[in-house]
């Protein structure tokens, strides 16, 4: 992920389910977000520094998406992975 860089990954639920995901390999400070359908914020992680990212929130039926982002002027590697159960 470059300094510049806002990556957007967008997924449907068809039914209720936990849904958890987890941001980690980061060399410098990325935040996560997870949005819904019209781009309101449902949760926010923004550990400091080198920190994972984690969210874990149970989701209804619907379009969401999950935002990553530098914070600052840094670019930063990153291994998303994405569960529901």
């Amino acid at each position: 992920m470059s300094s510049t860089d806002e990556d957007y990954y967008r997924f449907d639920v068809a039914g209720t389910l936990n849904f958890s995901a987890k941001l980690s390999g980061l060399t410098n400070d990325v935040n996560m977000q997870l949005l819904d359908a019209s781009g309101n914020q449902i949760q926010l992680s923004a550990r400091a520094g080198t920190n994972y990212e984690l969210i874990n929130k149970t989701l209804a039926a619907g379009t969401y998406y999950l935002r990553l982002y530098s914070v600052g002027a840094t670019s930063s590697p990153t291994t998303l992975r994405m569960a529901a159960a």
